[in-house]
């Protein structure tokens, strides 16, 4: 079979959606053999995606990087480009499907979220307009649609009466490298490089308004009160818009030496912080599944997270719940699992174990073949 991916995300940092599409990708590669992918992008894609006969790169003009919108670019020439590759499967990974696509292609739609329908004011302007407009067609132009979680196939239903017929929801995975680390090893590691002394108390994501730092911050000094209690708290993450929030929560704080901003950290950092953390917590208003999670419970570290959205979900049993417009709860909350750390470790492998990227992508391969059967 013949699949048209959208593989824009994998031309940049990679991030988020980015470390979905890879690993999904990756592993879809090696298990489908029968199957070839022509990746399009406006840009250079990433050079360990390693194109070949069955992974065709069809990246920028002459594999050479243009100034194209990424936008502009999937809705003008990626439609040219499936015709010439004679695509019967067109996977539109990142919410949109672009117009135009030859009328034999059968479409799958990866929609990883609605924050453009349920925190609109956590985006740009012209992020929320694109992302509305755009999504809103893909999705009713979709064959079949896949969802990370149960939270994003509801909110599909609920927002835009999307048929439970053309819903597969698709757990995301985690990689092999998030396995536990010897706990003093990764302190060590995580001292020698990025200066930070532990104990400390994790977070990753970008820092925009869903991820919630700020409110995150101000539940630490709330935590940082007790005198006994001398934590680092580390946030890993790139910087995304409207950080001045952030930075005003660190300003009100009487801990600021004690908050360590890393910025972008290399994947294979991930594990080493996970390991060596007390804890981690993910207090974000919304997320279609949250991967950050399953990693830090793949590495054994206790998680606090938001009671809204799929994290419940992600996170199970062996998650602590705080509402996260609630600084005072989401201290609560961190104190309550440093109190039952080692309990929430063991359960946290267990709860991890249950997510893989051979089950999602065994998963994703199916719905690609079964689209071709409607």
């Amino acid at each position: 079979m013949r699949i048209g991916v959208d593989a824009r995300i994998l031309s940049g940092t990679r991030t988020g959606v980015g470390c979905y599409l890879f690993s999904l990708l990756t592993t879809a590669y090696v298990r489908a053999t029968e199957h070839r992918w022509y990746l399009y992008s406006h840009r250079k894609l990433a050079a360990d995606l390693r194109p070949s006969e069955r992974m065709v790169a069809r990246d920028g003009w002459g594999g050479k990087s243009t100034l194209f919108p990424g936008s502009l670019w999937l809705s003008s020439v990626v439609p040219l480009s499936a015709r010439r590759d004679k695509v019967e499967v067109f996977w539109g990974t990142s919410g949109v499907l672009p117009p135009g696509l030859p009328t034999r292609a059968k479409t799958v739609l990866t929609v990883h979220d609605l924050v453009w329908h349920f925190y609109p004011d956590t985006m740009s302007r012209y992020n929320r307009i694109i992302s509305a407009m755009l999504a809103r067609s893909s999705i009713k132009r979709a064959d079949i649609i896949i969802a990370p979680s149960f939270s994003t196939s509801k909110a599909l239903e609920s927002v835009l009466a999307v048929s439970t017929k053309r819903i597969r929801v698709v757990h995301e995975g985690v990689g092999e490298q998030f396995t536990p680390k010897d706990r003093d090893v990764a302190r060590k590691f995580v001292a020698d490089k990025y200066s930070v002394s532990a104990p400390y108390i994790l977070a990753v994501g970008t820092i925009e308004p869903r991820k919630n730092i700020a409110r995150l911050i101000e539940a630490f000094a709330l935590f940082s009160r007790d005198s006994k209690r001398r934590y680092r708290l580390i946030v890993a993450g790139p910087s995304g818009w409207k950080t001045w929030a952030t930075q005003a929560s660190v300003e009100r704080c009487q801990v600021r030496d004690r908050i360590h901003f890393l910025g972008w950290v290399d994947s294979k950092d991930l594990p080493w912080l996970y390991s060596g953390a007390e804890l981690f917590v993910f207090p974000s208003l919304y997320e279609g599944f949250g991967l950050p999670v399953v990693e830090a419970m793949a590495c054994g570290c206790p998680v606090v997270v938001s009671n809204c959205s799929s994290l419940p979900e992600v996170a199970g049993e062996v998650g602590v719940k705080v509402n996260p417009m609630d600084p005072g709860d989401i201290r609560e909350g961190m104190e309550a699992a440093i109190e039952t750390r080692d309990s929430l470790a063991a359960r946290s492998l267990e709860r991890a174990s249950t997510f893989s990227w051979e089950k999602a992508a065994a998963a994703t391969v199916r719905v690609i073949e079964e689209v071709c059967s409607l």
